[in-house]
């Protein structure tokens, strides 16, 4: 569907929440997805740059304020020896928008 869709409408109750753009509508915070061979000390370290959450010795996601934040990152990791393969914007999904804003969970 988000191929598809580029811009949504809500309607809860007969009421209008909210229309706009669906990248209008994306998370201001963004998410990052390292993949790699990390340390757990060295990743619980990384909390002073963001919120971080899916963490497993070889991936974690940050959710980071600034973009410019993630070039420190992969700069802190590397300066303490972790190996980085892959990093990626995580983008909200239409359906996970729509439950952000109706209050609700996005269970898969």
């Amino acid at each position: 569907m988000d191929g598809v869709v580029d811009s949504i409408g809500i309607i809860s109750s007969g009421n209008l929440l909210i229309s706009d753009k669906v990248d209008r509508l994306r998370c201001k915070i963004h998410k990052v997805h390292f993949k790699g061979k990390f340390n757990p000390k060295d990743i619980k370290e990384l909390i002073s740059y963001g919120e971080l959450s899916d963490c497993m010795q070889n991936e974690f996601i940050i959710s980071v304020d600034d973009d410019n934040k993630v070039a420190d990152i992969v700069k802190t990791l590397v300066l303490k020896g972790n190996d980085i393969y892959e990093v990626s914007k995580v983008i909200e999904t239409v359906k996970e928008i729509y439950f952000r804003i109706i209050g609700g969970h996005s269970n898969g």
